[in-house]
């Protein structure tokens, strides 16, 4: 399988230019095979899901509930304890308002965290943040002396979609266990990225999103030990998820469908599938390999060049994604990455990536963010290290 072919936005062109996509951190492009079987649920089986008695709610309801087996498998989990959510953020949300957490409780975090796994916590409780070490990456032997008993959950992205460095899960998973505090990974943007297995990282809870597994949008998946789920009240009520409503109360279905109220995302829980299946086809080894193999030669190619600053300087070993700050006066990580886009027909981010509190911290106010994907050929990494270098003189 030509992995690249199989996405069709890629054979288009800019200002005559081929395509070099390379913004896979915020949104992850889709192989034919997710957008057929979308088209596929609206062409042969709309209809909703645990609620029709017909053909097409037949074959929609066999479809969720075979993408959630997709999932658990996926995740080398049990499928009852997959929930379908909208997104990462969506997912930490979740777990947020249904751990019945007090104001002067505490969450552990590190100040690397996207925003979907800081605010969240912050507007529920006292966020203790991790220090950072002088190059950049939290500095996890503190871990011990910031636990304290208020510590209600520590929380951790497993892959930065800064630095693209690898978060220390083990040394995470130990402190978490020894003191019998839930471990949540947001795993975001590890999941195109490395094999999932939530039996060996050891969390309690871990998240990810669809758009960034080369699924569809507002599809995502919380997974959570179902001895956790069964402790948590469901924050969102309706439809869906009430086995049984009264004029004086009302009971829940069981976990995994209490947490999902209303009509589903049906075709993007098929779509997510269909983007797990094209992954392990090609093996999430492969494709962790070939990130890890992207992320050195984008990191080896910037190092040396004196107009850029990189962001983790000192790590080398990171997956597909490397962020930088431009260091020329006058021209702005924004404008940086307009001039990729509109000269050389190269597509990467410019902000603070959704790490506000982060940048604060480094002291940079904007960085330029280049990140791959499986469909990420080396010579597009070339392309994009070639045209930094005619910017930056």
């Amino acid at each position: 399988m030509s992995i690249r072919s199989e996405f069709p936005i890629l054979n288009q062109t800019i200002h005559g230019m081929p395509v070099t996509y390379l913004d896979s951190a915020s949104t992850s492009l889709k192989p034919r095979c997710v957008l057929e079987a979308i088209r596929k649920y609206y062409e042969e089986a709309t209809a909703n899901v645990h609620r029709s008695t017909h053909l097409f709610g037949e074959t929609a309801t066999q479809g969720y509930e075979d993408a959630r087996n997709r999932a658990a498998h996926f995740l080398n989990a049990r499928p009852d304890e997959i929930v379908f959510v909208r997104n990462t953020t969506e997912a930490v949300n979740l777990v947020a308002l249904s751990l019945r957490l007090e104001k002067d409780d505490e969450i552990l975090i590190t100040p690397l965290e996207h925003h979907s796994n800081q605010l969240p916590w912050a507007s529920k409780v006292k966020v203790v943040y991790v220090p950072l070490r002088p190059d950049g990456l939290p500095d996890s032997s503190r871990l011990e002396d910031l636990v304290t008993p208020r510590t209600k959950l520590m929380g951790l992205g497993l892959l930065s979609n800064v630095t693209g460095t690898r978060g220390d899960v083990e040394v995470w998973r130990e402190v978490a266990s020894k003191r019998g505090i839930p471990f949540l990974l947001d795993a975001s943007q590890a999941g195109g990225h490395m094999p999932m297995d939530v039996q060996k990282l050891g969390c309690d809870f871990l998240a990810f999103s669809g758009h960034k597994v080369c699924g569809p949008s507002g599809i995502g998946v919380l997974w959570g030990k179902r001895s956790w789920l069964e402790q948590m009240a469901p924050p969102f009520l309706g439809g869906g998820m009430v086995h049984e409503s009264r004029l004086d109360g009302y009971t829940v279905k069981e976990v995994p469908w209490c947490f999902e109220a209303g009509t589903p995302n049906v075709e993007g829980a098929m779509g997510l599938a269909a983007a797990l299946e094209f992954l392990e086809k090609i093996g999430m080894k492969n494709v962790e390999d070939h990130s890890k193999e992207l992320g050195r030669q984008m990191y080896d190619g910037l190092k040396g060049n004196r107009q850029l600053r990189l962001v983790a300087d000192q790590t080398s070993e990171r997956y597909g994604i490397v962020s930088f700050f431009v260091d020329i006066p006058g021209l702005s990580a924004e404008a940086f990455g307009r001039i990729m886009a509109d000269t050389y027909g190269i597509l990467l981010s410019a902000g603070k990536h959704c790490t506000h509190p982060y940048h604060d911290l480094i002291g940079f106010s904007a960085t330029v963010r280049a990140s791959t994907h499986v469909y990420t050929t080396e010579d597009e990494v070339n392309r994009f290290l070639d045209a930094v270098r005619e910017i930056t003189g």
